[in-house]
């Protein structure tokens, strides 16, 4: 466990109505990746620092009066995102040793489970699917939006673009993707007359990665190539391992990423004339910069995050022409900043007493709030994610990055 900044003891008087709430704190879980710990696979990538930026925040926070009088303390926990077994660990200590009130921050795959489901901790952020938020017990609200949502919606904007027509399309996969992701981006292909030429899963060989990309080689793109796929669908993290797998070889099919932070994962080191992204496709929200323009970036409550980390003596540079090389310091603030408005905004609403159901009834009547660098986006029982505009974008070789449509194709 690794601790924030010191906050005022609390009074004798100070009372817990639930784990990690007194009556002069709240105490929350945040969780970051060590990117350290994959340094050899992440060509010097530097996201930040994430304990100093959410701390700063979270600072602030405390110095305007903190939530309803009570001050967050935070204890963090670096995730290697190899492999289980530091995820696994964090839950552990932060739900059963640190007894925090909350978690938010870095989340792989199914690791919201483990707060969620397998313990009553409420979490803000995480990959979000439709069966891994019927299972949860505890209140799951997020600034991202529920994937196996937004992958469909990503395939019917391509369908809508006549990204399928006259294609043979296949669809490929790892076996981490969220719970009923993949069945849920066939039955949108479907419903848009696209059926898939060929299907593929691999391992996601976490301790071995270079097995995961070596089986896509040898194995996956002999199958499409056979069945004459020239579009590929990449569902979740694929989007990120197809690419990597596929760069270098001679098969190059037009690649649709449903998630497109993970797509984003490989431009983020890739050649701007990588020949595996030429003209791909995938969905998000609003973006943060478009060539040297900021967008969401420029948002004044994502600029007042930047002043306070900045404040706090934190390098914060702009994604204008940091958004495809390995400088991402902004990343993290972005992060802490949109994980702490909303976590910020369900647990004021949630008033003096503060436990998971309040929390949840909090999140679930939030109604429109406003998230800094996704703009207004209405929370409720039924849209715990929000719902934001969606964009299509395409990766611009000339532009080195992925470009948004000029308008909404719908919305997460």
């Amino acid at each position: 466990m690794v601790t924030g900044a010191l906050v005022p003891v609390e009074s004798a008087a100070a009372s817990s109505t639930s784990p990690g709430v007194t009556g002069n704190t709240i105490t929350i879980g945040v969780t970051y990746v060590d990117l350290a710990s994959v340094a050899q696979f992440i060509h010097g990538l530097n996201q930040g620092n994430y304990q100093a930026v959410y701390q700063a925040l979270i600072n602030n926070i405390n110095a305007h009066g903190g939530i309803d009088g009570r001050m967050i303390k935070a204890d963090y926990e670096p995730i290697d995102p190899i492999g289980t077994t530091s995820s696994s660990a964090a839950c552990t200590q932060l739900t059963e040793d640190d007894n925090v009130f909350a978690v938010m921050g870095f989340f792989q795959d199914n690791d919201p489970a483990c707060y969620v489901t397998l313990h009553d901790t409420p979490e803000i952020g995480g990959t979000m699917t439709t069966q891994l938020l019927s299972a949860a017990k505890a209140p799951w609200f997020s600034p991202t939006p529920i994937e196996n949502q937004l992958e469909p919606e990503t395939v019917a904007a391509a369908a809508a673009h006549g990204i399928f027509k006259g294609k043979k399309v296949a669809v490929f996969s790892q076996s981490d993707a969220p719970p009923g992701l993949v069945s849920s981006v066939i039955a949108a292909l479907k419903k848009h007359g696209v059926t898939p030429v060929a299907t593929a899963q691999v391992d996601a060989e976490t301790n071995d990665t270079e097995a995961s990309i070596q089986q896509i080689a040898d194995v996956v793109t002999q199958k499409f190539q056979s069945a004459g796929a020239n579009v590929v669908v990449a569902v979740g993290n694929a989007g990120d391992s197809w690419p990597n797998a596929t760069n270098t070889g001679t098969y190059h099919p037009l690649l649709v990423a449903g998630y497109e932070p993970a797509l984003t994962t490989f431009t983020g080191t890739a050649s701007a004339n990588a020949p595996a992204i030429a003209n791909a496709v995938s969905g998000d929200t609003e973006p943060l910069s478009v060539g040297t323009k900021t967008v969401g970036w420029a948002d004044p409550a994502m600029q007042q995050c930047v002043h306070v980390v900045e404040a706090a003596g934190q390098k914060v540079p702009s994604p204008v022409d940091n958004s495809s090389g390995p400088n991402q310091q902004f990343f993290s603030v972005v992060q802490a900043c949109q994980n702490l408005a909303l976590f910020t905004a369900i647990a004021k609403r949630a008033g003096k007493t503060l436990d998971n159901q309040t929390f949840a009834r909090a999140g679930d009547t939030l109604g429109t709030v406003h998230i800094p660098a996704l703009g207004s986006g209405a929370f409720s029982k039924s849209a715990p994610a929000g719902m934001f505009p969606l964009y299509l974008y395409t990766w611009s070789a000339a532009q080195d990055q992925l470009v948004p449509s000029s308008t909404p194709i719908g919305t997460t």
